[in-house]
């Protein structure tokens, strides 16, 4: 799969050749799926890791790698446990957005650069829907 997806950050650099940030998403990663997938388990079996945080993590270092290989920086959102924080580059820029997995001092602390995007106070929301 990884191999897929370093074709897939290849045409993204093609399209965007003056770019020097990749976003790699990751977010909204529903780790129930992942621990109920076989293959998923395999995987982690097979990787040496314990659970889908770790799978996560794993997944995010590997493609922080390959656009770090490439010569851009990589761009991921805060998702990763703290546990794996260490594993991932420091040249990667991490969005700090639910604040759920890392605080951003935490981020700051772990040698990260980070874009502060809390939802909590700066996302606009009506008070009827905020639940």
């Amino acid at each position: 799969i990884f191999k897929n997806l370093e074709k897939l950050i290849d045409e993204v650099i093609q399209l965007f050749p003056d770019s020097k940030l990749i976003h790699i998403g990751g977010d909204e990663v529903d780790h129930r799926i992942w621990e109920a997938c076989p293959r998923c388990r395999d995987y982690m079996d097979k990787n040496g890791l314990t659970d889908s945080g770790a799978l996560y993590t794993h997944v995010v270092k590997t493609l922080t790698d390959i656009v770090l290989k490439k010569g851009r920086t990589p761009v991921v959102w805060e998702g990763f446990d703290k546990s794996g924080a260490e594993s991932i580059s420091k040249e990667v820029i991490v969005m700090a957005w639910e604040c759920y997995y890392n605080l951003p001092p935490d981020l700051i602390e772990s040698g990260f650069n980070i874009v502060n995007c809390s939802w909590k106070p700066l996302y606009i929301v009506p008070e009827d829907k905020k639940n």
